[in-house]
C-alpha cells in the first residue's frame, strides 16, 4: 500500500493483523504527571496506516523494528530502527506499514499542554 496527496485525508486504520499494547493514564496514574495520555507497543502490519490533519495530541513513535513510512516535509520517508518520529498536536502527519515484516513500534500520545517542550513541527531523528 502506498499513499499520494490525494489519499492524505483522515485515516485510522489498526487493521486485524496488527497487535498492541497501551496503557491509559486512566489506568496509569503516573502518565498524567507527565502529560502522557496513552503509551502502548504496536506490531503493526499492513493495512495499518494513519493520517491525522489537525490531532489534539502530539506523538513520539520510536521504531524498534521492521520498517513503515512517516510523512515529513511533504513526502513519504522511510522510519527504520532506531528512529524517533515526534509530532506536536495541531501538526499534520502521518504513518503506514508497508512491509509484511511488522514494524514494531513504542510510542506516547501527550496532552497538547508539554508540546512547547518537545517541537512545532514533526520531526524524524536517528539514534
Amino acid at each position: 500500500m502506498s499513499y499520494s496527496n490525494v489519499d492524505l485525508r483522515e485515516t485510522h486504520i489498526i487493521g486485524e493483523h496488527t497487535s498492541e499494547k497501551i496503557v491509559s493514564a486512566h489506568t496509569c496514574h503516573v502518565l498524567s504527571l507527565h502529560h502522557i495520555l496513552l503509551a502502548g507497543i504496536s506490531y503493526a502490519i499492513p493495512p495499518f496506516a494513519f493520517i491525522r490533519n489537525r490531532p489534539p495530541v502530539g506523538q513520539i513513535m520510536l521504531c524498534l523494528a521492521g520498517r513503515g513510512h512517516v510523512w515529513l516535509d511533504g513526502q513519504w520517508v522511510l522510519s527504520t530502527p532506531g528512529t524517533a518520529y515526534v509530532t506536536p498536536p495541531g501538526v499534520f502527519h502521518g504513518y503506514y506499514a508497508f512491509e509484511d515484516t511488522p514494524w514494531q513500534l513504542a510510542w506516547i500520545n501527550y496532552e497538547d499542554d508539554a508540546h512547547s517542550i518537545i517541537t512545532v513541527v514533526p520531526c524524524l531523528a536517528a539514534g
